[in-house]
């Protein structure tokens, strides 16, 4: 209550402060109460209206993500096109704007809009400079080529996947993932010795990854 009193008559700060303990909620698994502080932290900002800046924006990124695990796919993809909106915030090509086009393909993918999904995806390749962010394009690559394998498309999925390994020291968490896509494809060719072969790798870093490293490894795999 005292902190209340202290930053109510700061729009920008309360605003922040109301987002923050929506975030201690979605910590705890509290999602009701998540959603209540996360948009009582938007609604704030728009009854003052208040500038776009990357706090605002965090707040949105938020409720999207929400609603995303939530399986609110409409609403989710609702604000995943507002954010899009706002990226002249941050630039165009900024890799912040490369990770919510991500996570906004993500939904359309779950919401059964594969087409569309892949469609924001593919040219996010042509965005990023991989000499600068090599993570980030193994990312975009990983989650291409999981979105092919899930249509059915292992050919067009394989390109992206050795792309994907090849490059760079990715993450265990990621080599991870890329390495249960590598064991799906090898099912798919009906590759038993493959199988075993990646099964063996993926057991090795599973035991040596950290289950929360990665936070989206959940849309690669």
């Amino acid at each position: 209550a005292a902190l209340n009193r202290r930053v109510a008559d700061d729009v920008e700060l309360y605003a922040e402060y109301l987002n923050n303990v929506g975030a201690i909620h979605k910590r705890f698994g509290d999602w009701r109460e998540a959603r209540r502080w996360y948009e009582e932290a938007r609604d704030l900002r728009v009854a003052h209206a208040h500038p776009v800046n990357w706090r605002s924006v965090g707040t949105l990124e938020n409720l999207a993500q929400l609603s995303w695990e939530e399986k609110r796919y409409a609403e989710a993809a609702a604000i995943y096109r507002e954010l899009r909106a706002n990226y002249a915030v941050f630039g165009p090509k900024s890799i912040w704007a490369v990770n919510r086009d991500s996570c906004y393909a993500g939904v359309l993918f779950e919401a059964g809009r594969p087409r569309e999904a892949l469609a924001l995806v593919r040219p996010l390749l042509e965005r990023v400079d991989v000499r600068e962010n090599p993570d980030i394009r193994r990312t975009v690559m990983g989650i291409l080529a999981k979105m092919e394998i899930e249509m059915g498309n292992p050919r067009a999925a394989r390109p992206y996947v050795d792309a994907a390994r090849s490059s760079g020291k990715p993450s265990l968490a990621y080599q991870q993932a890329i390495t249960s896509q590598l064991m799906r494809l090898a099912a798919e060719d009906g590759d038993e010795a493959a199988m075993e072969r990646y099964r063996g790798e993926l057991k090795a870093l599973v035991a040596g990854t950290n289950p929360g490293a990665c936070r989206h490894c959940y849309v690669l795999v």
